[in-house]
């Protein structure tokens, strides 16, 4: 059962429980993401900047030797070649050469603390000059040198992991020549910070100089190209185009390189920019775990609720099923189902009032089986109460049977159709009914055009039955009369009906089989009743002498007849009823 009520129970809870859980988790994620990619913007700049201002630091020591050295050859000061010393023995400093410009090395040449460094470039670099006067934006804030010739300062950079040559001419202290001092400056140094980024969050750092041209990398192995954008990168190049307009700044990448994020910072004083690129698979490691975390808790949530809501409704279902199943017996005629009554919750009181359902609907197919469709439901439970009611058999008992029949109902039938004979009949039927029932009658049987009916099935005084009987014949023949105007008023006949009452003993129980009985009465007397019945004229109630003598003091009769009736010996005195003096006798 696809749509069982376990099931929908299931998909309307679950689904959600699950897209809440995936709506909060798409937002978590994107709010950390963007925290993330901001916080990573933050840091990247804070390690640029940092990483910037030591390689400025570091090399504004250096230089700031370099302009004390060419004031003292200007001043004549003897301090130059401690000066040179302090030069040399700077860290970072391969080597410090003072000569003129003819090339005569002064004799304090000497390599410094890092001559002994290997050549990082593999070989012989090719050397790159920079001149000031050729390209003084890309030198622009480069330390000058009092006294010095500013077209003579050169920046001398071997390409990726090369060293830095600082360049510098300065007039003689006699002015008839000039001195050049020449510095090698290892670049690693410089850049010791950007080289401890090596792999930063799954990219690398490298510093450029403003043509792209790549100074220094994180990267050892030597398989970079020479420039930046160089591979055709549109993320490349978009770092270039953006160095060009500002001197720090972030550039994610579009398309292919989605997934890649470069940030900028220039070096105060120089053409150089470092530039730091990461994987935002990296920079999002923490979430990109805690998205996996939490999709594993929202499927162990999703089960745990799943599985909850199972053991809470599969106890539901099985008692749904137990009582559709049980009515499914009842529909069949079997009232002997009964459930447990366990529970106190909704399902527990709907058992209950189920089981109470059967019973009542017991007791109704066994009160319309023992007293049929017509007897008062009031008076066919109070005959229920009884221990013997729904057992067959009787007992004995005095009471008053009525039997009315229409006059001349056959020949009156042959003239009609028959639904019009259906139509009449029913008319008579539904206004004797009521009548009957008011007066606490208990109706036997209908045969044909007549009915039979009996009263004190409930009172114990036989008085009180019999002036029922009186009383209720008065009314249906009242009643009668307007069934006749009825019938006139829609084309049909009028009729006429005969009533008998008798007193006397008959059985009084259920009569027939196990699988069918009826309450009913048995005895001469039912015969005496029907016998006194056929001598009643139409419109006229006989009753017998013994009901009369019961009600001699309450009724006005007629004449006393004496009757022979038929299948009965001797004859009988019958009274007909002309008035009912008094009408509390009846209990209806």
């Amino acid at each position: 059962m696809i749509f069982s009520l376990q099931k929908r129970f299931l998909v309307l809870l679950l689904l959600p429980v699950l897209l809440v859980l995936l709506i909060l988790g798409l937002a978590s994620f994107l709010y950390a993401r963007s925290f993330l990619l901001a916080q990573w913007n933050v840091t990247a700049r804070l390690s640029l900047e940092k990483t910037a201002h030591q390689i400025q630091m570091r090399l504004d020591e250096k230089l700031e030797i370099i302009e004390l050295i060419a004031l003292a050859e200007k001043m004549g000061v003897p301090t130059q070649s401690f000066l040179i010393r302090e030069l040399r023995n700077q860290k970072g400093v391969l080597s410090a050469n003072l000569e003129d410009v003819s090339g005569q090395q002064e004799p304090n040449e000497v390599r410094g603390e890092g001559s002994s460094r290997p050549d990082l470039s593999g070989g012989s670099a090719e050397k790159r000059v920079w001149n000031p006067a050729a390209a003084s934006e890309e030198l622009h804030g480069l330390h000058a040198v009092p006294g010095a010739d500013p077209k003579s300062i050169l920046l001398d950079v071997e390409p990726v992991k090369g060293d830095l040559s600082l360049v510098t001419v300065f007039p003689s202290r006699d002015r008839a020549s000039s001195k050049k001092l020449t510095a090698i400056v290892s670049l690693d140094y410089l850049v010791e910070r950007l080289l401890q980024m090596s792999q930063w969050q799954g990219g690398f750092a490298c510093l450029v100089a403003a043509d792209g041209t790549y100074l220094a990398h994180t990267d050892r192995s030597q398989n970079w190209p020479k420039r930046l954008g160089q591979t055709g990168r549109a993320l490349e190049k978009e770092v270039l185009k953006e160095i060009k307009k500002k001197n720090f700044g972030t550039v994610f990448g579009q398309g292919s390189e989605a997934d890649t994020v470069m940030g900028y910072y220039r070096v105060p004083t120089t053409p150089w920019y470092l530039i730091l690129s990461s994987k935002k698979n990296s920079i999002l490691a923490p979430v990109l775990r805690f998205r996996y975390s939490y999709l594993s808790a929202v499927l162990v949530s999703v089960l745990c609720i799943g599985l909850l809501i199972r053991m809470n409704t599969k106890p539901v279902a099985r008692s749904i099923h137990e009582i559709a199943d049980a009515a499914e017996k009842v529909e069949l005629g079997d009232y002997t189902v009964k459930l447990s009554e366990t529970r106190s919750d909704e399902i527990g009181r709907l058992k209950r009032r189920f089981n109470r359902m059967v019973y009542g609907l017991k007791q109704r197919d066994l009160m319309e089986q023992i007293f049929g469709r017509y007897v008062d439901k009031k008076i066919a439970q109070e005959l229920m109460n009884r221990p013997e009611a729904p057992h067959l058999g009787g007992e004995e008992h005095i009471v008053t049977i009525l039997m009315a029949d229409l006059r001349g109902f056959t020949p009156i039938a042959k003239k009609l159709q028959p639904q019009q004979v259906i139509r009449l009949l029913n008319r008579f039927f539904s206004g004797m009914i009521p009548i009957i029932e008011k007066y606490r009658g208990i109706i036997v049987d209908f045969h044909g055009d007549s009915i039979l009916v009996f009263f004190n099935g409930i009172e114990p005084d036989v008085g009180v039955g019999a002036a029922n009987a009186v009383k209720c014949a008065t009314e249906m023949q009242h009643e009668l009369a307007s069934v006749s105007e009825q019938n006139l008023r829609d084309g049909l006949p009028a009729v006429s009906m005969g009533i008998g009452i008798h007193t006397g003993e008959v059985i009084v129980g259920n009569i027939g089989s196990e699988a069918r009985a009826k309450y009913g009465i048995v005895g001469s007397a039912v015969n005496e009743t029907d016998r006194i019945q056929s001598f009643a004229q139409g419109g006229k109630t006989m009753i017998s002498e013994r009901t009369y003598e019961l009600l001699s003091d309450r009724l006005v009769v007629g004449p006393r007849c004496e009757a022979c009736l038929k299948g009965l010996e001797g004859t009988l005195n019958l009274y007909e009823v002309s008035e009912i003096i008094l009408t509390d006798l009846s209990q209806g």
